[in-house]
């Protein structure tokens, strides 16, 4: 699937709109320090919607990184990857932060930030992700938690 330029201009134009205060710095032309383990947050929270995606569409490699500025004011390096899904690392401690499967308008806005176009296979990775609901799996999670809790209450032998 080919994307035109209204497209691309479309989902740049909407995620501007849904997130006036995020702005991207540059290109993050150095290597990341994957050694620098990841916060509190992460351990306890995001590690399972690694593990999710992971099983769901593999580790994936680097493709390019990004200096962001997120709306809270905080730096962040953003990485994005081949199978579409985008790793947060804390820019000062290189600590990673997140990761998630982002809509295509992330990539778009990332690499039109820089006067660049993402290719191709990455728009449709992101999308084909997003279609599948891997941008909501920590829903799943609560999904499966509130579920669990239901079963629970009706059939405490279980």
């Amino acid at each position: 699937m080919k994307h035109d330029k209204a497209f691309i201009e479309n989902n740049i134009e909407t995620f501007k709109k849904e997130n006036p205060k995020y702005k991207v710095i540059s290109k993050y032309p150095f290597k990341i320090n994957y050694n620098s383990g990841m916060t509190a947050h992460y351990k306890d929270i995001r590690i399972h919607r690694e593990r999710a995606l992971n099983n769901l569409v593999g580790l994936g490699e680097p493709v390019i990184a990004f200096v962001v500025q997120d709306e809270n004011g905080e730096l962040q390096i953003q990485e994005v990857l081949d199978n579409g899904v985008i790793n947060v690392y804390s820019f000062y401690t290189h600590k990673k932060i997140t990761i998630f499967a982002p809509h295509p308008n992330r990539i778009l806005f990332l690499y039109e930030s820089i006067g660049a176009i993402p290719p191709e296979y990455l728009i449709t990775r992101s999308e084909e992700n997003a279609k599948k609901g891997y941008n909501e799996i920590y829903l799943w999670k609560r999904a499966y938690a509130l579920f669990s809790l239901i079963a629970f209450s009706i059939a405490p032998g279980l």
